[in-house]
């Protein structure tokens, strides 16, 4: 988790520092729910909303990093349908590119 804290900032921050006090015993599990019943509630109850509705409006880096967050709740039987989830959101031009690539899986997609 040490290297979770490092890339936070902010509330996140704030946040982590209050949580890491107020739980003795952490796990990756505890904390995955955590910090998503603090910043992001709605995945818990419905995580495949969030993820269909997702589509590209900036750069692909952007787009690639909200697709990331969302999928963290995912159960191993949701995760079956992500390429094609994650193809659909980009945008059309950047749509047609990578399918000119011979993509093996979701994270040579992402790549």
């Amino acid at each position: 988790m040490d290297a979770v804290v490092l890339a936070m900032e902010d509330r996140a921050l704030n946040w982590f520092q209050w949580w890491e006090e107020q739980t003795p015993l952490r796990t990756w599990e505890e904390f995955k729910i955590a910090i998503l019943r603090r910043f992001q509630p709605g995945l818990l109850q419905n995580p495949l909303g969030p993820l269909l509705s997702l589509k590209q409006k900036g750069t692909v880096m952007e787009y690639r990093e909200k697709f990331e967050m969302l999928i963290v709740p995912l159960r191993r039987e949701e995760r079956v349908m992500l390429e094609s989830i994650f193809m659909n959101g980009l945008k059309g031009e950047i749509q047609a590119e990578l399918k000119l690539y011979e993509c093996h899986d979701l994270a040579d997609m992402m790549d």
